[in-house]
């Protein structure tokens, strides 16, 4: 039987927490095979080079994408983007997953949605559908919402803010 393999990109420790549950359930899939990208500040010395956390939870990283350039200023996340949209791109470009799984609202989800998304991999967003005030991040949640083809909302709240986007019931 052929695998399914299923690329899910990590890239805070917020975020890990969230989509920690999927990726068990991906490994432990007889169907399935899971390829992990960690990137964003999992690979930061200042935030603690939390992929080792991934790593001691029993995951094998495919993949570290390096994204920050040394800052968390809002310039610096900026100029990050292009670095990682052009290591998510490389590295699903090798590795050809059959879908791509993302979750929230921060710039490694949107570089990760827009790699996929010209490489013609389906794209999967866990968490969509949220209201976040006074920050950019509402902006890239409801952009990588855009950019996904199967939707996983957390609320039905959620799930009808997804709709009204003009996204496809049946997807979410």
């Amino acid at each position: 039987m052929i695998k399914r393999k299923i690329a899910v990109v990590t890239g805070s420790r917020s975020e890990y927490d969230i989509i920690y549950s999927t990726m068990k359930a991906i490994r432990d899939s007889k169907k399935l095979s899971l390829q992990v990208f960690a990137t964003g500040t999992h690979l930061a010395d200042r935030f603690g080079q939390t992929y080792r956390e991934i790593e001691k939870d029993g995951f094998r990283i495919a993949r570290k994408v390096i994204s920050l350039l040394g800052t968390d200023t809002l310039l610096g996340r900026a100029k990050s983007i292009g670095i990682q949209i052009m290591g998510l791109a490389e590295a699903f470009d090798s590795l050809k997953p059959d879908v791509v799984v993302v979750s929230g609202d921060r710039e490694d989800t949107l570089c990760a949605a827009t790699a996929a998304n010209y490489l013609n991999i389906p794209v999967a967003h866990m968490c969509g559908g949220d209201t976040a005030y006074g920050s950019v991040d509402n902006l890239v949640r409801d952009a990588v919402t855009k950019l996904s083809h199967f939707h996983f909302a957390m609320t039905e709240k959620h799930a009808k803010k997804i709709i009204s986007m003009g996204e496809i019931s049946d997807r979410v």
